[in-house]
């Protein structure tokens, strides 16, 4: 059906010339919720997981960020230091023709700290700690029906399979035994693909993709035996 409605509106290219160009405009109208902007992912999120480097050693607000982690306050966590960096993330790659273009609806971007991934982990005695190395951390995505990594790369701007490094450079000087902990930060994209069509779109599945933005280094004071 699909394909006949394009063969139908090539040969009556002339007579609908103008139809057609309204019904571009209906494209693009509709593919505006797709551009998500850095302000409105802050806006969504909480103060830690916007884009730069923040070190938190405060009480409350390390309280607070195990909170937004959702997670029960721990008063050995002693010091977190986060670096989120998101290159080109609104980037959209489009190609727009008959009988194959898509578009996500009811898209949503959240960003989360894995706590169940721990990418590194040490153990130092009182003193100066210092860390310097780089940490590999893949993005990864999920679907159903026939959503592909090809029709995710293009709508999302981004390479959902490949795998980001990034580098770890932090020092600091302890009274105390200490736990380091890295776990990876993700930015977190749910959504609905649709394969667009002149009347009615075909719905082609659900997915979620997890972008490597950043590091959190989460320092932990370690009790010793007396």
């Amino acid at each position: 059906m699909k394909k006949l409605l394009s063969l139908i509106t090539i040969c009556m290219i002339t007579t609908l010339c103008i139809s057609i160009n309204s019904s571009a405009a209906t494209f693009g109208d509709n593919l505006t919720y797709d551009k998500v902007s850095n302000a409105e992912i802050a806006t969504k999120t909480n103060q830690f997981f916007q884009e730069g480097t923040i070190h938190i050693t405060n009480k409350q607000e390390i309280k607070e960020y195990q909170e937004s982690m959702g997670l029960k306050y721990d008063p050995d966590v002693i010091e977190i230091y986060r670096h989120i960096d998101v290159p080109n993330e609104n980037a959209m790659i489009q190609t727009l023709y008959f009988g194959d273009d898509y578009c996500i609806k009811n898209k949503k971007v959240t960003r989360k700290t894995d706590k169940s991934n721990v990418l590194r982990q040490y153990k130092r005695p009182a003193g100066k700690v210092k860390i310097s190395e780089s940490v590999s951390i893949s993005n990864t995505f999920s679907a159903s029906g026939g959503v592909t990594s090809k029709i995710l790369n293009a709508q999302l701007g981004y390479n959902v399979t490949k795998t980001n490094k990034f580098s770890i450079s932090w020092s600091n000087t302890y009274k105390y035994p200490v736990t380091i902990k890295i776990y990876p930060i993700y930015s977190i994209t749910t959504g609905e693909v649709w394969e667009k069509d002149l009347f009615f779109d075909d719905h082609v599945g659900n997915f979620t993709a997890k972008k490597a933005i950043g590091d959190d280094i989460v320092v932990k004071q370690r009790k010793t035996k007396k």
